[in-house]
């Protein structure tokens, strides 16, 4: 990280906030999905899909930050319809954003027993 800082940037961190600091992210690629595309997806670093997905689940969830008994292609026909023809992301982003919130714990993906998911934001409400 450091070797990539300008000069400039070295100097203002006096104390080694930079290299103290842990990326939010993880740099491991992402080969489940798409292994079988020949394509890999970085983890880290937040993209536009991403974005887009989190605000959806937000305005979808109901007031407890659940949205219950549904399937990924449900959510994705349903944004479709959200953005009419405004939607910036293809299908395959969609899937993948929900696959990196999943594994960042914003989200939970539970799985149900007719192949239908309980999605949950982890962090919606403050507990106290």
């Amino acid at each position: 990280m450091l070797q990539h800082m300008t000069y400039e940037e070295r100097i203002a961190d006096v104390e080694g906030f930079v290299e103290k600091a842990k990326p939010s992210f993880s740099r491991r690629a992402m080969s489940t999905l798409a292994e079988k595309a020949g394509r890999k997806h970085k983890l880290y670093g937040i993209t536009n899909a991403d974005l887009e997905v989190f605000l959806y689940l937000h305005k979808k969830c109901y007031t407890n930050g659940v949205i219950p008994n549904v399937t990924i292609h449900m959510m994705w026909e349903d944004y479709k319809q959200y953005k009419e023809e405004f939607a910036y992301i293809q299908h395959s982003q969609f899937y993948i954003a929900l696959k990196k919130l999943n594994l960042h714990n914003i989200i939970s993906i539970e799985n149900g027993v007719d192949g239908r998911y309980t999605i949950k934001l982890t962090h919606f409400m403050n507990e106290e």
